[in-house]
Parts: C-alpha cells; sequence; structure tokens
C-alpha cells in the first residue's frame, strides 16, 4: 500500500478538540485511537479530491462519523443538490451552545445516576421499584 506523506511547507488541519465539535466522539476516538490511520485516510482524500485539509479533515470526520450519511451527502452533491462546506471554520456561537449543552447534560446525568447509585434517590422514595430491586 502507498504511503501519504504531507507535501513540504503544507498547511496544518484544525486539531483534535475541533473533531470532537465538528462531528461528535466517534471520528474523536478515531483520531485518538489510530492517529496514523485517520492521517492516511486525510492525505489520501486531500490529494484525490486536491482539497485543502480542513476539508479533506472534515469530510473524513464525517465520514468516521457516520459512513452512509457522507457517501449519500456525496451523490446528493454529484446530482448538483446541496453542497456542505465540510472545512467551514466552525461558529463560535454555535461552539458555546455546544460546550454549555454538553456541560450541562452530563452534569445532570452524571447527578442522576450518582444518586441511584448510592441509595440517595431511594431516601425520599423507598418504595419504589428500583429501590425494592436494588436495595433491599
Amino acid at each position: 500500500t502507498q504511503r501519504w506523506e504531507p507535501a513540504p511547507n503544507a498547511e496544518q488541519g484544525y486539531g483534535i478538540a475541533e473533531t470532537l465539535l465538528r462531528n461528535g466522539p466517534v471520528p474523536f476516538f478515531t483520531r485518538l485511537t489510530s492517529a496514523d490511520d485517520y492521517e492516511q485516510a486525510v492525505l489520501k482524500f486531500q490529494a484525490k479530491e486536491k482539497c485543502t485539509i480542513n476539508v479533506a479533515q472534515g469530510n473524513m470526520d464525517a465520514y468516521f462519523e457516520n459512513p452512509n450519511d457522507w457517501a449519500y451527502q456525496r451523490v446528493q452533491e454529484e446530482r448538483g443538490g446541496y453542497k456542505r462546506n465540510y472545512g467551514a471554520p466552525l461558529d463560535p456561537k454555535q461552539v458555546i451552545l455546544t460546550v454549555v449543552w454538553g456541560g450541562g447534560i452530563t452534569y445532570f446525568l452524571g447527578n442522576f445516576a450518582f444518586a441511584l447509585v448510592s441509595g440517595k434517590w431511594c431516601l425520599g422514595n423507598p418504595e419504589a421499584q428500583f429501590c425494592k430491586v436494588f436495595f433491599n
């Protein structure tokens, strides 16, 4: 197999945190656990499509997140449909909204899970089925 190398003085793509913000945990963990495979996929896509590194990364992030949706989007683009700009910069308002919502949801779900596991929730609801099954 051919090994792809970035061009000398090539621009740098966006970081791993932006991968998480753009497409979520699946491409983030793909990039984290298989960094070389991720880089090879990006460089190969960039060479074949003759696009910027950010567009190539955006496409590969979308592909790793959901290959079927990414392929469907590509077919729609070829047929003259909506062309998504995978390399567009992130909207700061959207980033803030995502981080706030993600942090809030994580806090509440974590707090609820801790209350269930610790038995704290059952102190006020001893007759709840969950409490009868797990704490009696």
